[in-house]
Parts: C-alpha cells; sequence; structure tokens
C-alpha cells in the first residue's frame, strides 16, 4: 500500500481545494480511465468540483465512464488551463492517475514544469519524474486503481456501484484480467470487495471484449499474419500499419489485448508489437513471461514502464526499429542465462 502520510496529504489538498483538474497519460488505458473517473467521483463527494480531461481521444469501449472529457489540442488549448479560462476556469488543483513521467504527458508537461497550482499523483509505475507535490506511489500495486481503493478507504468514502464499476474497471484491465498479479491475494480481495459493493463485472468484461467491430476484429488476423519469431523462437515481434487501420475503419488506440495473441505461443517469452501512428512514428509495447525483465530494455531505448510490461517510442522506420529490439533482447536472454546458470 502506498505511504498513508501521503494520502494523509493528498486529502488536505483535495479538502482545500475548490476545483481540481484531472487527468492521466496519452492513449489512456482501462486503469487510466477507470482511476482518473474514481478520483473525479472522490472529489466531487467532497463537495468539490472535478474537471475530467484527456491528452489524446480514449477507447470507445471507455466511453460509458464519461459524458464529458475534452481532449487537449481537440477541443481545447492549454492556454485554456493555464489561464484558467472555459471549463478550467477556478482550476486550483491538479490530479494526474496512472502516470508519473512527463514523456507521457506530452502537451501538458512545460506546464506542469512551471505552474504554481499544487500537483497530486496516483501512481504504480516504476518510471518517475516526481511530478507532484505529493507522489502517492505504490510500485507493488498492478494498477493505479488499487491505490485510488486505498485512497478512497483511507479518506472514509462509501463507495457506491459506479465508483465500484470505475475502479474494478482499472484493477482488472491493468492486471490482464487478475492474470499479472504477481501471485498477490491483496488484487482479488480488492476486486472482491468492489463486487460486493456493487461493481458489475461482467458489464465491465462485455463493454471491452465483446463489442468489437468487424474491422477491429480482423485486426487480430493481421497481427497473426505478421507475426516474425526470433532468438530461437523465444521473441515474438508483430506490427499494424496505418494501412491497416484504414482499411478496417480503425483508429491506432483500438488495440488493446492485441500483444497478447503473440504471447499465446509456448516458446515464446518476449512479445512486441508495433503501432504505425498517424505521423510515421512507431509505438512498441513489449511483455514477457517467466520472470524476464523488459523494463531496463525499454529505457535503454527511451521508453519505460513496468518489469514485465514496457513500451517505446521510435522516430526510426520499422525494419530499423526492429533491428534494435531483437538486438536487445539478444542480449537480455544471453545475461538472462548466464544469471541463472551462475
Amino acid at each position: 500500500m502506498a505511504n498513508v502520510d501521503d494520502f494523509a496529504q493528498a486529502l488536505e489538498l483535495i479538502e482545500t481545494s475548490k476545483k481540481a483538474a484531472v487527468t492521466t497519460h496519452v492513449r489512456p488505458d482501462g486503469d487510466a480511465c477507470g482511476s482518473l473517473k474514481a478520483i473525479c467521483t472522490f472529489i466531487e463527494s467532497c463537495e468539490k468540483q472535478a474537471q475530467p480531461f484527456f491528452l489524446s481521444p480514449i477507447r470507445k469501449w471507455h466511453e460509458f465512464l464519461f459524458e464529458d472529457a475534452p481532449v487537449l489540442g481537440r477541443d481545447f488549448d492549454i492556454d485554456d488551463l493555464a489561464c484558467g479560462k472555459g471549463r478550467f476556469e477556478g482550476v486550483d488543483l491538479i490530479v494526474i492517475c496512472d502516470t508519473n513521467s512527463y514523456t507521457q504527458l506530452p502537451g501538458l508537461a512545460e506546464f506542469l514544469q512551471n505552474t504554481d497550482i499544487p500537483i497530486i499523483v496516483f501512481d504504480h509505475h516504476i518510471t518517475n519524474s516526481n511530478i507532484g507535490t505529493v507522489n502517492v506511489i505504490d510500485r507493488g500495486s498492478s494498477s493505479a486503481a488499487e491505490i485510488v481503493y486505498d485512497f478512497v478507504i483511507f479518506a472514509g468514502m462509501k463507495i457506491l456501484p459506479g465508483l465500484a464499476t470505475a475502479l474494478f474497471l482499472g484493477i482488472a484491465s491493468d492486471s490482464g484480467w487478475f492474470r499479472f498479479t504477481g501471485g498477490k491475494g491483496d488484487v482479488y480481495r480488492r476486486a472482491g470487495s468492489l463486487i460486493d459493493l456493487g461493481a458489475n463485472p461482467r458489464l465491465v468484461y462485455s463493454t471491452i471484449y465483446e463489442s468489437l467491430t468487424p474491422g477491429r476484429l480482423k485486426l487480430q488476423k493481421v497481427v497473426i499474419d505478421n507475426i516474425e519469431l526470433f532468438c530461437g523462437d523465444r521473441l515474438a515481434i508483430s506490427m499494424v500499419s496505418q494501412k491497416d487501420f484504414e482499411q478496417y475503419g480503425c483508429r491506432s488506440n483500438e488495440t488493446e489485448g492485441l500483444i497478447d495473441i503473440p504471447r499465446q505461443l509456448a516458446s515464446v517469452i518476449v512479445t512486441a508489437l508495433f503501432i504505425e501512428m498517424e505521423n510515421g512514428t512507431y509505438r512498441c509495447s513489449i511483455r514477457s513471461k517467466r520472470g524476464v525483465k523488459v523494463r531496463i530494455l525499454a529505457q535503454e531505448l527511451g521508453g519505460g514502464g513496468h518489469d514485465m510490461a514496457a513500451g517505446i517510442r521510435f522516430e526510426t522506420d520499422f525494419q530499423t526499429a526492429k533491428n534494435q529490439i531483437v538486438e536487445k533482447v539478444e542480449k537480455l536472454f544471453h545475461d538472462y542465462e548466464q544469471r541463472n546458470s551462475d
């Protein structure tokens, strides 16, 4: 659990504020959306105002959480936030969920580095820019939603079904529906408690995994067709291009779960999925099994994340980026084998 003193400081900032702007990392996933929604609900329960906003569009299957959440660069400019204009008038607190890294906050980093407005961060990642006035961090948690759950319990707030569902979404999403819990029973206990409090697991699962368009389903075939195996079939690499997105009428943020397809191969230990972005750059997600840690590999290439789930952005062409991943993973396996043979 995060430090109780940090909980107390975060609660004091919320209780002494009037209006909070609440956001999360670019390309928000289920944990980002769930923890953000939960914090907004908590702030409003304290009879304060909460204005959620995003740095890029959320996925279609997370839209049920939000009636109105503007996107930076599409619905408002950074000056609106910096100058307190429009829907950001009166903001005297900023809350960030599921990241503590400036690289995950494009378009917002400079403002955060120069603002006098206090900032609270709720995060569980190892990569840390120490953004917050108060940083509520627990690197042992499988999701930011777990930290928010503990914070809400600390504050003594009654958890109603809507809040419970948002938190359950965050925990279930980031733990891969409880496959990546690190064997920690606390994850299951929190999830079970949220179900008892009214969370609807069936709604969450159906909304995310049983509401695909035909085009999104066909992207799974693209990933399968593009799989290449390296390092004695222990590394699987695949790619989805902008042409694929255009052909099947999908957006580049509709890729949740695709990286799990190559992971199903028995021999594969590390999986890398490249997504071509609209500007021609590549976003690479990396996952691993059997205790092989890919976070340092990602950091060496300018990315970051967790030990067994990390990400990198490449400005190079696909072939160059792929070669860099293969080279790093070959070394990773070599070092891993040496450590385990000693």
